[in-house]
């Protein structure tokens, strides 16, 4: 290509970017949205303004309540208040839902202007959610009223839990005995009533026992203080399987269900769900430098690929119900990392104690092993219960 024929191209390529250019500029001067998508997506609000008249006559919206104190309500339940608002201008009175910051809805709204000297019935439905703590929130009207272009209505009140439960998220078990049952112990309570009760308890197919005592009092930070509630002494049986669980418990109350509430067909009461939590990870623990037992790995380090590294690991085996336990073989899914093993038989605490030694080779390649690329570490037992334990092993040769 010559250079006229270069410097044509680039003329005709400027003037077309200068007419793409042009395009959102003209539509700024006219006030009209750039990125019609984009700004109704993200940048308009989700609410209809109501433009008065620029002449009048104007109406003028005279609210009857704008402040309503709902008090203390429970989670599920509901709660209708209403208000009227009278048109006293001297032109129809136009409405508008606006904004709610608060879990609230409208339930019955005029959809047809409001003649002048007449009103109409506005009702709002709320359904708290749970917190202990008083609050003001408000939903907003639109209007045609110059004056009053929002019209603001109060929302007070408090939110409490129907049922608690303490703990008060999971309930965790931080280690998973063996050989012998593994106990929880937590509590259920209710605000509403004295008589509160456990009507039935549904554990499913996990390895649990679930026993139930009445108890005096319960404490809970609630404006009602302790009151009576139920103990939940949960066993985990010692055969349950290795590995991460998360059981739920299905808990049948005697609390009737609340104001605008429903429960299931053939459910006396409100039911929760309590989930127990933990890892059972068998009669195997590890013990030494850049072992980290939450995260089932050890930790090499970084080192140099040409001098290798060594780590020594000890193993204890807390059940001392095989006394003959021995391990059969250590694999590796790098074929880099080498291991050797011995018994401790001059160890005289609980079960019985192993040293691993564990060393990457000198002179092997370079290698990240992080993350979902972490090496996997097998150690076969003859335990017969436990015929294998694995773990992970991260590093980084250089």
């Amino acid at each position: 290509m010559s250079s006229e024929s270069i410097r044509k191209w680039l003329a005709v390529s400027g003037l077309f970017v200068l007419i793409l250019a042009l395009f959102p500029l003209v539509a700024w001067f006219r006030g009209e949205p750039i990125f019609p998508d984009v700004e109704d997506q993200f940048l308009r609000q989700p609410t209809v303004k109501v433009a008065p008249s620029e002449t009048g006559p104007w109406p003028r919206a005279v609210v009857d309540k704008a402040e309503f104190r709902f008090g203390q309500l429970f989670e599920g339940e509901e709660a209708t208040v209403s208000t009227q608002i009278q048109n006293r201008g001297d032109a129809p009175l136009m409405l508008v839902p606006g904004k709610a910051v608060c879990d609230c809805e409208f339930v019955d709204f005029p959809l047809a202007p409001i003649p002048v000297g007449e009103s109409a019935e506005i009702k709002i439905n709320w359904r708290p959610r749970p917190g202990s703590e008083s609050f003001e929130k408000f939903v907003v009207i639109n209007s045609n009223d110059p004056k009053q272009p929002e019209i603001r209505l109060a929302i007070l009140g408090s939110a409490l839990q129907a049922i608690l439960k303490s703990p008060q998220e999971d309930w965790d078990i931080p280690e998973v005995l063996e050989n012998r049952p593994t106990e929880f112990v937590g509590s259920i309570m209710s605000p509403l009533r004295e008589d509160f009760s456990i009507e039935s308890i549904d554990s499913g197919e996990a390895p649990i026992d679930v026993r139930v005592e009445r108890v005096a009092r319960v404490n809970a930070e609630t404006p009602q203080g302790e009151r009576p509630g139920n103990r939940l002494i949960i066993s985990l049986r010692p055969e349950m399987p290795r590995g991460s669980f998360r059981y739920p418990i299905r808990v049948v109350t005697n609390i009737p269900p609340l104001r605008g509430q429903t429960l299931a067909p053939n459910l006396p009461g409100q039911e929760i769900i309590l989930y127990l939590t933990g890892t059972r990870r068998g009669p195997f623990r590890f013990l030494g430098k850049g072992w980290y037992a939450d995260q089932n790995t050890l930790s090499l380090g970084t080192f140099p690929a040409q001098s290798g590294t060594a780590v020594k690991l000890l193993l204890f085996c807390e059940d001392d119900s095989v006394p003959d336990l021995h391990l059969l073989e250590i694999r590796s899914s790098d074929p880099d990392l080498h291991f050797s093993h011995r018994r401790d038989d001059s160890f005289r605490g609980k079960g019985l104690k192993f040293d691993l030694d564990i060393r990457f080779a000198p002179g092997s390649s370079p290698r990240v092993r992080k993350g979902l690329d972490a090496a996997k570490i097998w150690i076969k037992t003859s335990h017969p219960q436990c015929a294998e334990v694995e773990f992970l092993c991260d590093f980084t040769a250089i």
